[in-house]
């Protein structure tokens, strides 16, 4: 009868262990689960910032390229602009070369009338 005391105590202890090791097991299946809920979460938003990062990238990459385009498009037309300078300044020197220095002349005074009246606004 001892015996069977004896191991019916160990069957019992055995049962406790064994539901000891259940609740164990199933804790660590939980946080398993919650770990592999959070990873796909984490890889989630690291997905959604990897995209927001290459748009970011494009519409700045897009925008630097527009302002490039632009910057060549006024570069193109100061360019044109001063040609067109260039071009009028040796008009306006071969006629002042005809006319003995007299337009280099009206140009000078025109200048220095323009200097008088910005000095008596300011």
């Amino acid at each position: 009868m001892t015996e069977i005391l004896v191991l019916t105590e160990k069957i019992e202890l055995l049962e406790e262990r064994a539901a000891e090791m259940q609740y164990a097991f199933d804790t660590l299946r939980d946080s398993l689960n919650q770990l592999e809920a959070k990873l796909a979460e984490i890889e989630d938003a690291v997905c959604r910032l990897d995209m927001d990062v290459d748009e970011r990238v494009t519409d700045v990459q897009r925008s630097a390229e527009y302002d490039i385009d632009e910057l060549r498009n006024s570069l193109d037309d100061l360019s044109r602009r001063v040609e067109a300078m260039d071009d009028f300044l040796t008009v306006v020197d071969e006629r002042d070369a005809e006319e003995d220095g007299r337009i280099g002349f009206e140009i000078h005074g025109l200048e220095e009338r323009i200097a008088a009246l910005e000095q008596d606004r300011a």
